[in-house]
């Protein structure tokens, strides 16, 4: 039986077969392998942009948040001194009226 033509033609398939599954699946894991290995470094270049982006946001509020606290200041001593002004002036009219009296 082990002579017989067919029987070798069979087994010989079943081997042909066996191998190229064999190199099929070492394909696949292959292209598997690379495509993991790209999408973790898109990935890791990814985060890093990321992040890089998230402290110039952080950078950029703490420098918005120093500007209005700046702003808020300086309109502070604004109206301080527009208040001592109208003071000044009240007091000066009613100097002057006090005066004409």
């Amino acid at each position: 039986m082990k002579n017989d033509p067919d029987v070798q033609e069979i087994l010989n398939d079943y081997f042909k077969i066996q191998n190229d599954l064999l190199e099929l699946s070492d394909k696949v894991h292959s292209k598997f392998n690379s495509h993991t290995q790209l999408m973790n470094s898109e990935l890791s270049s990814v985060i890093k942009t990321m992040s890089t982006e998230m402290e110039e946001v952080r950078n950029k509020r703490q420098e918005f948040q120093t500007m209005f606290e700046n702003f808020d200041q300086k309109a502070n001593q604004l109206f301080n001194i527009l208040s001592t002004v109208l003071k000044s002036i009240k007091e000066m009219q009613s100097g002057v009226t006090r005066n004409l009296l």
